[in-house]
């Protein structure tokens, strides 16, 4: 993107560059576009690339159909006893230890302060339950809890 940017350069447009690590070399592949292929589905591939990781949901619309999620808080005990919107309770540090007390069954939303350790938790989850369907809450509940002190 640079060498495009400066124009500075040789340019890897139609080339494919491979290197062996073991042999130390470099090798190129040239290619050409198909005059026929049409990219219909890059927006699709790209909202599939973003959401590999996790979905977010936020407490709004978890709000509009709470029953379509099991809820899992990764926040340590002291914080859940300070403020919790409920569900099963499993600290980040304990979650590789404990995920069978999870089901693999329905939508699972998981949440924390911030949103940070929620998004851990979901990389750990999906390592585990390959197929299950697991939501972050965007922004933790934060902002709920300073919204409830008001």
């Amino acid at each position: 993107m640079l060498k495009i940017i400066l124009g500075i350069g040789e340019v890897l447009s139609g080339k494919l560059l491979l290197f062996d690590a073991l042999q130390m070399q470099t090798q190129f592949i040239p290619f050409s576009r198909d005059p026929e292929a049409k990219i219909t589905k890059l927006k699709e591939v790209n909202s599939l690339c973003a959401t590999a990781i996790s979905d977010s949901v936020t407490y709004d619309e978890y709000l509009k159909s709470p029953e379509c999620f099991n809820l899992l808080d990764v926040r340590n005990a002291e914080e859940r006893i300070a403020f919790s919107i409920g569900g099963l309770h499993i600290p980040l540090s304990q979650l590789e230890s404990r995920y069978s007390e999870l089901t693999s069954k329905d939508n699972l939303l998981v949440y924390c302060a911030s949103g940070i350790r929620s998004l851990k938790a979901i990389t750990v989850l999906k390592k585990i339950f390959n197929r299950k369907k697991i939501f972050n809450l965007a922004g933790g509940i934060q902002k709920l809890k300073f919204d409830s002190e008001r």
